[in-house]
């Protein structure tokens, strides 16, 4: 079974605590049929104060017949039934949203009607420009800068990055409340959320504010460690121009990977140890060739002469709007 605590508390922005499966699977027992009990999987949660029993179907079944069952196993236990599926069907959902059934997707999407009432309001909160991006925004920002003109979805950002459709719905709305995004709305439904950047000399000027540091540390590690990681700062810019580069190779990480990596105290010119830069989001989806984003490569490069600011220039000439970043 995946992890439905997880997947439940990125979808609702509250925390889903696991709770001890004895008590639920004693009344799940009593309570149901044979059927019943033998045609899902349950994992008993705590969100907000509440039990919560997540079902998860062990084969598909017809909405008739998966509704019918959650009947049974909603009088069983009193507590709000969350149904747990891989993915759902538009007719599958209109169906749940209609009986008012609250189910939740591997992808993220969750509605739980029974917690509506319990959830806090959200508090609007001004951007303002230190820092006011978190990881995801980031990522967004990076995602729609590389599809400069070009449309993009939430799914085009999940694809890209692994995060759900939620967090990177959520993701689009927050870059676009900051910076100039335009947004179209598509789809036999209409609800299909187009954004696009028109004017990226703006979109990069402002959002290179909210986006905050972009780096967060550096440390040294073996090179035959940390080889794998793309190169980023004086390395990726010496790979882009004819700057020389420099005598230890610079790389580049997310905070996750950062946290299991094995530092060296002190540095050695000798090609035997890596400079490696924390970022403060994950570079890995945009990596192309070895190379962090040209984005990133600006904001991690050390403009200390003139030579390196030269080679910026020379880096960015198809796309001067990088010298903003």
């Amino acid at each position: 079974m995946v992890d439905i605590a997880a997947t439940l508390s990125n979808a609702l922005g509250v925390v889903c605590v696991t709770s001890p499966r004895d008590d639920a699977d004693a009344r799940l027992q009593r309570g149901l049929s044979m059927l019943a009990y033998s045609s899902f999987d349950f994992q008993p949660l705590e969100v907000l104060g509440e039990r919560v029993l997540v079902a998860r179907p062990r084969e598909r079944m017809a909405p008739a017949r998966l509704t019918r069952l959650l009947d049974e196993v909603g009088c069983a236990v009193g507590d709000t039934v969350v149904c747990s599926l891989p993915s759902v069907t538009p007719y599958l959902r209109g169906v749940l949203l209609e009986e008012g059934r609250g189910f939740v997707t591997d992808d993220g999407q969750a509605y739980v009607p029974g917690l509506l009432r319990l959830m806090p309001a959200r508090r609007m909160r001004s951007v303002t420009p230190a820092d006011s991006w978190g990881p995801a925004e980031r990522q967004a920002f990076l995602f729609l800068l590389g599809h400069v003109g070009e449309g993009v979805t939430a799914n085009d950002l999940r694809l890209a990055t692994g995060m759900s459709t939620t967090s990177a719905a959520r993701a689009l709305r927050t870059v676009s409340a900051s910076v100039p995004v335009g947004k179209n709305v598509l789809g036999e439904t209409g609800r299909l959320n187009v954004w696009r950047v028109t004017d990226v000399d703006s979109f990069v000027e402002k959002g290179s504010v909210v986006f905050g540091e972009a780096e967060r540390r550096r440390f040294w590690a073996s090179e035959a460690e940390v080889g794998f990681l793309p190169l980023a700062g004086l390395s990726a810019l010496s790979e882009r121009t004819l700057l020389a580069p420099p005598r230890a190779p610079q790389r580049a990480c997310g905070p996750r990977d950062a946290r299991s990596m094995r530092r060296v105290d002190g540095y050695e010119y000798d090609g035997s140890l890596a400079e490696v830069i924390v970022l403060s989001y994950d570079p890995a989806p945009f990596v192309e060739d070895g190379l962090v984003d040209a984005y990133t490569m600006v904001r991690t490069v050390d403009r200390s002469d003139e030579r390196i600011d030269a080679a910026v220039e020379e880096a960015t000439e198809g796309c001067p709007w990088l010298r903003l970043a």
